[in-house]
């Protein structure tokens, strides 16, 4: 029995292995980043590749059974690994993962390619079979040059190319998560009052600029060129939303201050301004705590974890925001619930503040008590 190297050179120090557990040593000295190319062999005469030293308490034989190939570093192999135990059927169930995986990768590429062609067609059911094809096309080359594009750069290899690419995707898919959110409740309420007008039933009122309104009208004013009936926002929208966005607690004591003067404002033991003066105090000390702190964790040296207290605060005062909004939906009898409030306050918590202010002053004014 001796020791021997995996790949030719690799690792000098296998031949100097005399027993089996120096020769399982001699993979940790080796060094390398590849542990499978850098890893010692104690066998023999027979070609059955013994278990590496990480997997070294698995009882298995090697001229059997595969699964010492097992590894915790190469994630792409391991599928392989797991069909490749069935003895002779290993090679059959490796090729049909791998025909499985062609099917999965082309029927995906179809759905995008049908996408994009949709889209770029204006939103037409039929489209020209050789636009679609095109896209497809293009959709490989683009791929194709990622990954060869990133392989040539030295020190890295297709392999972290298309793991870079993974992460990246996934960074762009997670905002859409959030959107998601409030597009399924759209479409419900869509529905919803679809079916409402079919029966002849009363409508719910809504208030009159919706969260994804706004300031955000400009960019479907943009994208679609304007032809959408849809009016660019002014410059008092955009003040509203960005007085909104740095200083929340100035729009809280707006709010309320309106609410008072049309006779909707919530008392704090009987007294409008008591409780405006609170709500505003409330507001103003969770988002200046939430500033400060954000901006002592992001310049102190070690990690505080004052960003927790931070966002803890920051979601206190989205509440304060959302029972104001609460507030003003059963004062008007506008349809929504406490939930919608909540996310409402604390993902758009500027747009909802205009919102809220906007609505409040459609009302007039009321004279006396």
């Amino acid at each position: 029995m001796t020791c021997a190297t995996t790949a030719k050179g690799a690792n000098t120090k296998c031949s100097a292995a005399t027993t089996k557990d120096l020769c399982t040593a001699a993979t940790t000295a080796g060094g390398g980043t590849d542990l499978v190319a850098n890893a010692c062999v104690w066998a023999g005469k027979t070609t059955s590749t013994s278990c590496p030293f990480w997997i070294k308490s698995w009882k298995a034989d090697a001229g059997l059974s595969p699964q010492c190939l097992f590894t915790d570093y190469d994630q792409e192999a391991s599928w392989y690994n797991v069909v490749g135990q069935f003895y002779s059927l290993g090679p059959f169930l490796q090729g049909l993962s791998i025909l499985t995986l062609t099917f999965y990768f082309v029927t995906s590429s179809d759905s995008g390619s049908l996408v994009v062609d949709t889209l770029s067609a204006g939103g037409r059911d039929e489209q020209n079979p050789i636009q679609r094809v095109i896209w497809a096309l293009i959709e490989g080359l683009v791929a194709t040059g990622l990954v060869l594009g990133g392989s040539g750069t030295e020190g890295t290899s297709a392999k972290n190319v298309l793991k870079a690419l993974q992460a990246a995707s996934i960074c762009c898919g997670l905002p859409f998560t959030f959107l998601l959110c409030f597009m399924m409740p759209a479409l419900w309420y869509g529905l919803r009052d679809e079916e409402a007008k079919k029966a002849g039933a009363k409508l719910p009122k809504h208030f009159k600029t919706p969260i994804y309104g706004g300031v955000f009208d400009s960019f479907e004013w943009l994208f679609s060129f304007g032809h959408k009936g849809i009016d660019f926002p002014s410059v008092k929208v955009f003040g509203s939303f960005f007085l909104g966005f740095v200083f929340p607690f100035v729009k809280v004591f707006n709010i309320l201050g309106l609410m008072d003067k049309r006779k909707i404002a919530m008392k704090a033991c009987g007294r409008a301004d008591l409780n405006q003066y609170m709500y505003t105090f409330a507001s103003l000390f969770c988002w200046v705590s939430f500033v400060a702190l954000v901006f002592v964790d992001t310049n102190v040296a070690n990690n505080t974890g004052f960003w927790s207290i931070a966002w803890a605060l920051f979601a206190c005062n989205a509440i304060f925001i959302a029972v104001i909004r609460m507030e003003i939906r059963a004062r008007l009898g506008l349809a929504g619930n406490a939930a919608e409030d909540f996310f409402s306050a604390l993902c758009f918590h500027a747009n909802t503040l205009h919102q809220m202010e906007e609505q409040v002053m459609l009302m007039p004014e009321v004279k006396g008590e």
